[in-house]
């Protein structure tokens, strides 16, 4: 390939799902972004299965207060119907209903007035153009802004010991998504949010911590690092793994590598 289709990084809109997807396989980041395949991507089980839960809660937070939609009673009679694709066993696919079935269960809103939930936002990050979907945006008691991304995975609050375990670097990961969300917020409100949540549902978690400028450049920084990779991608070789080529990619079945490793 004599150029690369992103040499200008300004002629795309990025994303934080551009630059995890790139990070995590380029090969799939090609298939998704640049080739494009002519068929619907597949329905992955744990991807049908966060859609799902944003999806109820959406409902829920846009519905007025005398028509709040019964989340336990939505959940029993749509999960088969939304909830698609194979999962790894049987004992995930249980894991993973009845946490979700306990979370719906005992929902409790978050301490936040709403002010909006899935909201398509662009925006432009030092000059690149941006687009992302906040899951729910509102305000504390102090008038200032939070921001609560939805989760699956079931993340623990930060160990705070000095050298980071597994889990805290999984927590810097996740909350990269909302440091890169913050200038989105700000373009909107004229001011960062004070406030960034992991809302856990599969475990009932709301992990949150304070904005922290330092971890927003770490993220920044992250962010166009994989930009500036992708853009000089020539081969975009593939990282084939098991577990994430059978159940996380959605674009299996149109890779040549996945089709080798079987």
């Amino acid at each position: 390939m004599d150029k690369c289709p992103v040499d200008d990084p300004r002629g795309m809109v990025w994303s934080y799902s551009r630059a995890r997807s790139f990070e995590d396989c380029p090969y799939r980041w090609f298939l998704r972004y640049i080739k494009s395949p002519p068929e619907a991507p597949r329905d992955t089980f744990f991807a049908s299965y966060g859609h799902f839960l944003h999806g109820l809660l959406d409902s829920w937070y846009k519905s007025p207060p005398e028509a709040k939609p019964d989340l336990r009673l939505a959940y029993l009679t749509r999960f088969r119907e939304e909830v698609r694709g194979t999962p790894p066993s049987e004992k995930v696919f249980e894991t993973y209903f009845k946490d979700g079935l306990s979370y719906v269960s005992g929902f409790k809103p978050f301490p936040f007035r709403p002010i909006g939930t899935e909201v398509e936002v662009r925006y432009t990050l030092d000059g690149l153009p941006m687009r992302g979907f906040l899951d729910f945006l509102g305000r504390g008691e102090d008038g200032s802004l939070a921001l609560v991304d939805h989760k699956s995975r079931a993340l623990r609050p930060r160990s705070r010991r000095a050298a980071p375990t597994k889990n805290d670097l999984e927590l810097d990961a996740y909350f990269r998504q909302l440091y890169l969300y913050a200038p989105a917020v700000e373009q909107t409100f004229g001011e960062k949010p004070k406030t960034l949540c992991l809302n856990c549902f599969r475990t009932g978690s709301l992990i949150t911590e304070p904005f922290d400028p330092s971890a927003f450049d770490r993220a920044k920084s992250w962010f166009f690092s994989c930009v500036d990779r992708a853009s000089h991608e020539r081969d975009f070789p593939p990282r084939p793994e098991w577990f994430k080529c059978n159940f996380l990619c959605e674009y299996a079945a149109d890779c040549e590598y996945f089709n080798l490793i079987k």
